[in-house]
């Protein structure tokens, strides 16, 4: 599962725009970082907010792996699972849950 969230200006641009479209746009800039995902994707979904949206401030996304690490180094006895410590997301949930798991299936 992979997740993209446009800048302010691209949503701007695309909240208009038919999702054939929208997708195209994204695939491409994706591909730029991750060669041939677009060729992986088996059905991608567009969704709008009219009234808000996600923008992270630079550096957020170092600062939250920085607490993800300096949590799991705390204690072996520990596992941390959902999106509190991130941005909410139903990946970021599943995502979470499933290293928390195998965390613990591992240690036992």
């Amino acid at each position: 599962m992979a997740t993209a969230i446009l800048t302010k200006e691209a949503s701007v641009r695309f909240f208009d725009k038919p999702d054939g479209e929208v997708t195209e746009a994204v695939l491409r800039e994706m591909d730029s970082v991750w060669a041939g995902l677009s060729g992986e994707v088996i059905f991608p979904r567009v969704y709008r907010w009219p009234f808000g949206g996600v923008q992270l401030p630079p550096g957020t996304l170092a600062r939250q792996q920085g607490i993800r690490d300096a949590l799991e180094a705390l204690d072996p006895n520990w596992a941390f699972a959902g999106d509190g410590l991130y941005r909410a997301s139903m990946e970021v949930s599943l995502r979470t849950g499933f290293n928390a798991a195998e965390r613990i299936l591992r240690d036992l």
